[in-house]
């Protein structure tokens, strides 16, 4: 312990003049201890100098500060030491800067209480130290109800309905009687009588609309008992009237009675014309000079082709299970052999029945639209200029070229609805293979195939 203090009392001697100020026991050689520097250091501490004592025990481990420790509460030079400036004026502190070190004294303008009332332009603060009991100035009209539409200040939004009416140019007799609105800055209540439906007269396509203010909700009407929908053309609408399907521009028509059925009426070119052609008249056979001799003996079928001219082509697959007949008008059901072989009242049954879903059919038929065809009917697929098949092709030449839309025919005879004459047990069948036309009793089996529509 003793040591220790040697090295106490050498160190302030070492740091001024090398000889004693006094005896041991003399107040002027009392100094402070490193505990004393230390505890200034930490807290602020005053301490108390201390002097010489001869040491009654020996040293205690780990007693005292150490030098380090002393240097490690002593302040240091700061990278963010405080100005003068930025000191309070009158105020002292211990400068940290290297240029600055020790004991300072602030020169920062005290601003006490400062108070600041918005306006149009950006104020500048006052630099300095303000005491906190100043304020920025509010105002209670600052609302957005006191404020115009589009517009925001210090962070309040204008109202939308609040905005400058100096572009208004109404006056009360623009306005609905009752309806209110603001002009220039003053309300102004409108004097004008509201809008009733108006109606012309008939046949008036232009009449006179009464002074009001009229709602979408309002209508004028323009009557004319002529327009109607008898009166105006397919696929036209005149003020919401469609026109009706029949009614058509017949410029285009160029069939002369000759051409039409007898009793039969159509309009050609605006004019309605009566048919004085024959009805049913009897088609070609489909023989040609070629065909079966060549040539052709005089005044034979093959050289006079008598009848009516067949049309090309003669069949068109409508696409829906059903070929049309262009000649006859006759549908036929595409598939010649939906049903097998029947006997005859099987074949009335399975015809009569038929409908949509059934052997390929897509055209919508409904039971009832299907029948047994009767034996002319059946004669009239027949081509005499071919053989084997004998049935008529698609494209009507009557030559010995296949070409017909129909799937499924049969060689082999047919049903037809036609009993034989006196005997109720027969019934004709035709041969599409051969062209044969025979009977036969309706307890035997041949084939079906349906038909509609035709005379």
């Amino acid at each position: 312990m003793s040591v220790w203090f040697g090295i106490v009392a050498i160190m302030p001697v070492q740091a001024g003049d090398l000889d004693s100020p006094g005896g041991p026991t003399d107040a002027a050689s009392q100094m402070f201890t490193l505990d004393a520097i230390y505890n200034r250091l930490d807290t602020g501490a005053a301490g108390a100098k201390s002097g010489f004592a001869e040491p009654t025990t020996g040293p205690t481990a780990g007693t005292g500060r150490t030098l380090d420790a002393v240097m490690g509460k002593a302040p240091a030079v700061h990278a963010n030491a405080a100005a003068t400036t930025e000191v309070l004026s009158g105020k002292t502190f211990w400068g940290l800067s290297a240029w600055a070190w020790g004991l300072r004294t602030g020169s920062m303008s005290n601003i006490g209480a400062q108070t600041i009332t918005p306006g149009t332009a950006a104020q500048t603060i006052t630099q300095g130290y303000h005491n906190g009991s100043g304020m920025v100035a509010g105002d209670g009209n600052l609302v957005t109800g006191n404020i115009r539409s589009g517009v925001t200040v210090f962070g309040v939004s204008g109202k939308t309905e609040v905005v400058d009416t100096t572009s208004g140019d109404a006056v009360t007799g623009d306005l609905l009687f009752g309806k209110k609105a603001w002009v220039g800055g003053s309300e102004i209540t409108g004097n004008v009588a509201a809008g009733a439906n108006v109606s012309g007269g008939n046949g008036l396509k232009a009449f006179t609309i009464p002074d009001g203010l009229y709602s979408g909700s309002k209508t004028a009407t323009a009557n004319d008992t002529n327009l109607v929908t008898g009166n105006i053309r397919s696929g036209v609408t005149i003020f919401g009237v469609a026109g009706k399907t029949e009614v058509v521009d017949t410029t285009s028509g160029d069939a002369a009675t000759t051409e039409i059925l007898a009793g039969k009426r159509a309009w050609v070119k605006g004019v309605e014309v009566t048919g004085t052609r024959p009805t049913a008249p009897v088609p070609k056979t489909g023989q040609t000079p070629t065909v079966p001799l060549n040539p052709a003996p005089t005044g034979s079928d093959g050289d006079l082709q008598k009848g009516v001219a067949w049309p090309s082509p003669r069949f068109t697959d409508n696409g829906n299970g059903t070929v049309t007949d262009n000649l006859t008008g006759l549908v036929w059901l595409k598939n010649a052999n939906a049903f097998g072989s029947r006997i005859w009242a099987t074949a009335l049954t399975d015809c009569a029945t038929l409908n949509t879903g059934e052997a390929g059919l897509s055209d919508g038929s409904v039971e009832g639209a299907w029948r047994l065809p009767n034996r002319r009917e059946l004669l009239s697929l027949i081509d005499d200029g071919r053989y084997s098949p004998a049935l008529c092709n698609a494209a009507g030449t009557g030559q010995w070229t296949s070409g017909d839309p129909f799937t499924g025919v049969q060689s082999s005879y047919y049903w037809s609805s036609t009993s034989l004459a006196d005997y109720t047990g027969l019934a004709w069948v035709v041969h599409l293979g051969y062209g044969y036309v025979h009977y036969d009793g309706k307890t035997i089996t041949y084939y079906v195939w349906p038909v509609r529509s035709g005379q």
